[in-house]
């Protein structure tokens, strides 16, 4: 207990140094998502920068991020949402709850809001629009990289026992997590391991038909 005071004392919430939001709801989710393989891709535009280039793009499907199963540092990419012109037909249903816009396409760390066991926290890169229950964590590269190797670690899943003892995951959870500052150098080492844990994460996501970036089966 006392070592856990000296580390409050120490650290400051997670959502003093980046961006915890809640996503969007459609209030119509067989109308407004699909599988990504389940609409014509040339109708389709994975790697947004931003909310003009993705309008600019004339696409009307999008990269999702709903939550998902279990897994860390990478994947679950597997829906898409109409938002084509700003999400207009979105809008124009009056019943879509349109949160914090401006964050879309950036990148990020998302996670699942529910979760029957442990939570899990997993890179997502430019080009995905983001929903109530694929909350985000959003700042620059380098802090979204820390913070995603400090998520996942069995110290903030023991923390986030604590804050949300629901299994309910929300962003104002997350983002009293305490993160202690530390020497460039350590900070450094972390971001590469991280850096080689999405990348792992995602050579397994991409072994898979299911995945927009499946080349073929690495044992074929």
């Amino acid at each position: 207990m006392k070592i856990l005071l000296i580390v409050l004392k120490k650290s400051r919430e997670l959502r003093e140094i980046a961006e915890p939001k809640e996503g969007l709801s459609t209030s119509d989710n067989k109308r407004f998502l699909r599988l990504w393989w389940e609409v014509n891709i040339l109708l389709e535009q994975l790697n947004s920068k931003d909310i003009d280039s993705a309008k600019n793009s004339m696409a009307k499907w999008f990269p999702f991020n709903k939550g998902g199963n279990y897994r860390k540092w990478y994947g679950n990419n597997d829906y898409v949402i109409n938002y084509k012109n700003d999400g207009k037909e979105l809008l124009d249903t009056r019943k879509a709850a349109i949160r914090n816009q401006k964050f879309y396409f950036n990148e990020s760390i998302t996670w699942s809001l529910i979760s029957s066991s442990d939570i899990a926290f997993r890179y997502k890169p430019y080009g995905h629009i983001f929903d109530a229950a694929g909350s985000s964590i959003f700042s620059d590269t380098n802090c979204i990289l820390l913070l995603l190797g400090f998520c996942n670690t069995v110290v903030a899943m023991m923390l986030l026992k604590v804050i949300a003892p629901t299994l309910n995951y929300a962003p104002g959870s997350v983002g009293v997590l305490p993160v202690i500052d530390i020497e460039a150098e350590k900070k450094n080492k972390i971001v590469d391991i991280v850096k080689e844990n999405i990348k792992l994460s995602k050579s397994d996501w991409d072994s898979f038909e299911t995945s927009w970036d499946f080349k073929k089966h690495p044992l074929v």
